[in-house]
């Protein structure tokens, strides 16, 4: 099945739950939610758990995903404003959070955990089809349904050692199957800044385009990189 492609917006100004708009966000998940958060973890899910204190009540509900399972959380409350990542994560000061409530009564929190391959060791073995397509299934699995701008990032990209720039392009292709647009917080990683030149190229166009070339691009690819992707296509 064919499907056009949506638009894509690269977010400079801050992570992903800094962005202004009413949107699905993103969780970077373990397999096991809530990863390292009751322990020492201090990376994108841990801290999305630690300043959305609610989120923790999964950790006690969900078993761990399957490569074909995500976790919808919703009404979860922001409470404090923070800076840095990993060692150098600081809490700021309390955050009060002024979004609407819906007609539940919850809080307009939409938060999505999907969790990525992990890649330690093995990191050109993710340009293989087989796990694009795994990757592929498990971001459709979180954005199905959503009716809403997907906001993520560098999905995998950590301590799991994805490819930005392939994680970015199977986030789009997930998205628009879905129907939403995607926000792709760049976390400063100026790779990332050439992804508007290539949304320009194929938003709107037949997916079936951008995934010819996508496939010849993995099937040449070098050196764990889609650069030439990126900057070629």
């Amino acid at each position: 099945m064919s499907f056009p492609m949506k638009k894509v917006e690269v977010f400079k100004d801050g992570g992903i739950e800094d962005y202004p708009e009413p949107a699905l966000r993103v969780d970077f998940a373990n397999q096991f939610i809530g990863g390292g958060t009751l322990e020492q973890g201090n990376v994108q899910e841990e801290i999305a758990f630690t300043v959305h204190p609610e989120l923790i009540i999964s950790q006690l509900i969900f078993e761990p995903m399957l490569d074909n399972e995500a976790i919808l959380m919703v009404g979860a409350e922001r409470f404090t404003k923070h800076s840095g990542y990993g060692s150098r994560f600081t809490y700021h000061s309390e955050y009060l959070d002024q979004r609407n409530y819906d007609e539940q009564s919850r809080l307009d929190s939409y938060m999505v955990g999907i969790d990525a391959l992990e890649l330690m060791g093995r990191h050109k073995e993710q340009f293989q089809i087989e796990l694009v397509v795994r990757e592929l299934n498990k971001a459709y699995a979180g954005f199905e349904g959503a009716k809403r701008k997907i906001v993520s990032g560098k999905w995998g990209c950590g301590i799991f050692e994805g490819d930005p720039e392939l994680k970015s392009v199977v986030q789009w292709v997930a998205a628009s199957r879905a129907g939403n647009d995607l926000v792709i917080s760049s976390f400063g990683d100026q790779r990332l800044d050439l992804l508007s030149d290539l949304c320009d190229k194929y938003q709107g166009k037949d997916s079936s385009v951008l995934l010819s070339d996508l496939e010849k691009t993995l099937s040449e690819a070098e050196e764990g990189t889609l650069s030439r992707l990126l900057e070629c296509v």
